[in-house]
């Protein structure tokens, strides 16, 4: 309350307190929600995304609605971070001389919250006392223990609040939205009979599709066309080039030779001309992207001076090759293959072959060489912990991969680790056990 009164107030003065504070908080923004059902609490949740942009900063945002409260005769202290659990935990220990915090980053925000005294949090005395003995200080040392252990040493409020930690700080990203598929459909204003139309605005799809594909570093694997005539019909074809490409003359080409095929089946006469064009491509990744020894094309200078592309001479480098070996010797010329070993050193072994075609470019016309295996999804590490929690319950968890054996040491103290990828719900997590200990732990979350 603005004025300090011996007494206690009444709800209705409770609830007219809280109208009047949330009427100065709908100016700053319209997603508000109470912390806590207790209104003496006055504990509120913002919603702040975006209004930085109106305020030319998050500071400047906090400020202003600082201001607001102030001159409304209210006191407040204001955290402005990512996570519920943080903002709220970091304003208990706010003062009134810097009644702002503001976290930078996601990383910020997790590392100065495990490195808070617990003395900070809205713990009883001898809770904070009890954990001292066991050299638990800041909320990093607390969630460094087991879930198993605080329920059977503490158990009640402590573990309760180990629980809401745990959960709020390590909370898993999102999933990464599938790509949206690379579709445009045009609609003729009048039914086409001329395949030159047709095809000149298969073209112009295909050069407004085509950037969208390049942005994913992706060439065109498949091209779906699909006609709808007059006659309420939909025919489909769909063109699969030899190894995905860019080319879109070469593209043209080749849906000008199997769209002239298909009309001669079915002619574009009247009653079945074609209404609307629905072209959709898929691609892969370019191959002109992937480190090829020598590119299929290369800078030249013509006898007018001019610069220009040509294409390059693949016999002539595997030529060139040759005598790099001739006068060398055999081992001045070898590829490196990949080797299943954890440390870097030991990733690859340098082998003398002979040289081929293939190791010049990866793709040729009229062949693809086999490609790398690729995993069914791409597996990134989202977020690694600032420090790895407990597991209790490894039996919830599924492996997906591992496990993946790491050992090593630091002044004298020696670890071995086994690393696996495992899954719970819609959770995946990077998981280890420490096979001294035979516990396990979170060291991050994945997607």
């Amino acid at each position: 309350m603005p004025s300090l009164l011996a007494g206690t107030s009444t709800a209705e003065q409770l609830q007219q307190a809280d109208e009047c504070v949330l009427e100065v908080l709908r100016r700053f923004t319209p997603q508000i929600r109470r912390r806590s059902q207790d209104l003496e609490k006055g504990l509120y949740l913002l919603d702040a995304s975006g209004l930085g942009k109106a305020f030319h900063g998050m500071k400047s945002w906090a400020r202003a609605l600082l201001s607001s409260l102030h001159r409304a005769g209210w006191e407040a202290r204001l955290a402005v971070g990512f996570t519920a659990f943080a903002t709220e935990m970091a304003t208990y220990h706010l003062k009134k001389e810097r009644p702002i915090r503001l976290f930078q980053s996601l990383r910020e925000e997790e590392k100065r919250t495990l490195q808070t005294p617990l003395s900070a949090f809205s713990l009883l005395p001898e809770q904070v006392s009890r954990l001292r003995r066991f050299h638990v200080l800041t909320l990093g040392d607390f969630l460094m223990l087991d879930e198993e252990e605080v329920r059977q040493r503490f158990g009640g409020d402590l573990l309760e609040f180990y629980q809401k930690a745990a959960g709020a700080i390590f909370t898993s990203f999102p999933p990464l939205p599938e790509p949206e598929p690379l579709i445009e459909d045009f609609g003729f204003l009048q039914p086409v009979s001329q395949l030159e139309a047709i095809l000149q605005t298969s073209r112009n799809i295909l050069e407004n599709l085509l950037p969208l594909l390049l942005q994913r570093e992706e060439a065109v694997a498949s091209v779906r066309l699909q006609f709808l005539t007059e006659d309420n019909q939909c025919r489909e074809q769909v063109l699969r080039p030899t190894y995905p490409t860019a080319d879109l003359k070469w593209l043209t080409s080749l849906i000008k030779l199997r769209l002239e095929k298909h009309f001669q089946q079915h002619p574009l006469r009247w009653g079945h001309r074609v209404e609307r064009l629905i072209i959709e491509v898929e691609g892969e990744p370019d191959p002109e992207k992937q480190g090829d020894l020598f590119t299929d094309w290369a800078l030249d200078i013509s006898n007018d001076g001019e610069e220009r592309l040509a294409p390059r001479d693949k016999n002539a480098g595997l030529w060139a090759l040759s005598q790099v070996r001739a006068e060398f010797g055999e081992h001045s010329l070898v590829r490196a293959h990949l080797a299943d070993h954890h440390l870097p050193e030991r990733d690859h072994v340098w082998k003398a072959e002979k040289e081929e075609l293939e190791w010049l470019t990866g793709w040729k016309r009229g062949k693809k060489s086999l490609p790398l295996p690729q995993p069914e999804q791409d597996t990134r590490v989202r977020r690694i912990l600032y420090q790895t929690v407990g597991l209790s319950r490894r039996s919830d968890w599924s492996a997906q991969y591992g496990p993946y054996t790491l050992d090593g040491g630091w002044w004298g103290a020696s670890y071995s680790r086994e690393y696996c990828f495992c899954v719970k719900g819609e959770q995946t997590a990077w998981l280890y056990q420490d096979l001294e200990s035979g516990r396990y732990r979170v060291q991050g979350w994945l997607q």
